[in-house]
């Protein structure tokens, strides 16, 4: 109830989730309820980080509303800090007000001025604590098909990325060419892999590299294909790699909007904004960026859409998700069945889900696609072949109704998910990992667990499926080696 949305969103964090935990605690107080609740972990989650605050009573005085709700602004940067509520009305004089106001207000200020102390007090030595080295670190499982020499689901062959700093990642992609990943601390680290064809000068060396960025640029999120790079940095500001002159650039047709979301297809790319908005450039020739025709669209153009909230991409198809936890997509047949198109796939359509909570998350591959209800069941649609789906066509179903949208039974309590072209990796709420599809030399049609000597007792965080391997941030157990 008390998490601030960096943390429950993995993107970073700092002694302003201590002001979130204490706005919840002073919401709390004026209103004897919390201003996010669930019944299960992932729709309070949803809440947390969607959801606008609910208003607090009409007799709260102006000054504590205001403070209340610059405490629990979702976007840190935007959040107050400890120094500046004690020094803010109604603090500054809460004595004044108290004065005024019932006894009872009086007793909740002067205890959240005691609280606010308390924690100035603590600011530095408990932010610190945060930042030792946490014992988990980027893991690397060559899982392709084509190359089965990484051990099967129940004995992957697990290798743990060296040379990257000790600290905990925060997010991370990949390619056929390259990966990336995203440290606590803002930096942006890639490597390329065994298969890139062409060198990249994001991505150079097989040995992770430290990608420079100018101006204390602190990046949050990365997006990855085999040629296209997008980052997205503290406030919401994107940039894209550009090739001309090797480095970071701001996406210019963005800088005046908050982007959350980034995502990279084959060779298209996405963006959501805070507000709602949807942009897309890059190749449109199967209809994958949703503007309506098969053109590309070299600089980010509007989608006439409102209420995104999320976007994946695939080789060449996009799925989103709606503020109402609805799903849509576009772009080729073959991903995106689960709409039942019955004219051009180059605009957005609903996405036909079987009966289930509000969706969460949207995962798009290269043949299906894969989406996460608020309640951790997955559904899966799209290509069948190699059991990509995670679940065996019953026997007098067709084809075409096989592969229409549906829960992926013997899978619950799942936290996030990752569609490769190849297979699907899933991560329960108690760090276990799932796989389903071509995984090294066989084919599991239904999910199975992951295990393994090296990492078999150890805590899954986050994941990502690519074409020739598995990623995963875990925290090893005491006993791991």
């Amino acid at each position: 109830f008390y998490l601030a949305p960096e943390l429950i969103a993995g993107t970073g964090y700092d002694s302003r989730v201590d002001v979130w935990a204490l706005g919840v605690l002073l919401y709390e107080l004026l209103t004897l309820r919390r201003p996010f609740e669930g019944d299960t972990i992932p729709t309070l989650a949803h809440r947390i980080c969607n959801e606008p605050l609910p208003p607090l009573p009409s007799e709260t005085p102006t000054e504590l509303r205001e403070l209340t709700e610059r405490m629990l602004q979702k976007q840190p940067d935007q959040r107050a800090a400890c120094a500046e509520m004690l020094n803010a009305e109604p603090l500054a004089n809460w004595p004044e007000l108290g004065s005024l106001a019932s006894d009872s207000l009086a007793g909740t200020v002067e205890a959240f001025s005691e609280l606010c102390v308390s924690v100035e007090s603590s600011t530095n030595s408990h932010s610190a604590a945060k930042e030792e080295p946490m014992p988990h670190g980027i893991f690397v499982w060559q899982s392709s098909c084509q190359y089965p020499i990484g051990g099967g689901p129940a004995a992957p062959n697990w290798r743990r990325q060296e040379n990257l700093p000790d600290e905990p990642f925060i997010d991370m992609c990949a390619s056929c060419s390259a990966v990336a990943v995203v440290s606590q601390s803002g930096e942006l680290w890639c490597w390329s892999t065994p298969q890139q064809e062409e060198e990249l000068e994001f991505a150079k060396s097989r040995r992770p590299a430290r990608l420079c960025t100018t101006n204390g640029l602190l990046i949050r999120k990365v997006a990855l294909a085999d040629r296209l790079l997008l980052a997205l940095a503290d406030g919401g500001v994107s940039y894209e790699w550009d090739q001309s002159i090797c480095s970071l650039r701001l996406i210019q047709e963005l800088s005046d909007h908050n982007v959350s979301a980034i995502a990279c297809g084959a060779e298209h790319c996405m963006a959501c904004t805070k507000e709602g908005l949807l942009f897309a450039w890059g190749v449109g020739d199967e209809g994958q960026l949703g503007l309506g025709d098969l053109e590309d669209r070299e600089v980010p153009s509007l989608v006439p859409l409102e209420g995104v909230c999320n976007v994946s991409a695939g080789k060449a198809s996009t799925v989103l998700l709606l503020a109402d936890g609805s799903v849509m997509s576009c772009g080729s047949e073959g991903e995106c069945s689960g709409t039942s198109h019955d004219g051009d796939s180059n605009i957005f359509r609903a996405v036909h889900l079987p009966l289930c909570a509000p969706v969460v998350i949207v995962a798009c591959g290269y043949s299906h696609s894969a989406v996460l209800s608020e309640d951790g069941r997955v559904i899966s649609w799209g290509s069948s072949d190699g059991g990509r789906l995670g679940r065996k066509r019953a026997a007098g179903v067709s084809l075409v109704a096989h592969e229409r949208p549906a829960i992926v039974s013997r899978l619950e309590d799942v936290c996030s998910i990752s569609v490769g072209p190849n297979h699907t990796v899933a991560v329960t709420r108690s760090g276990e990992m799932w796989a389903w599809g071509c995984i090294c030399d066989a084919t599991q049609p239904t999910p199975v667990r992951v295990g393994g000597e090296q990492l078999g007792s150890a805590t899954f965080l986050h994941t990502h499926a690519s074409e020739w391997f598995t990623l995963a941030i875990a925290r090893e157990s005491p006993e791991s080696p």
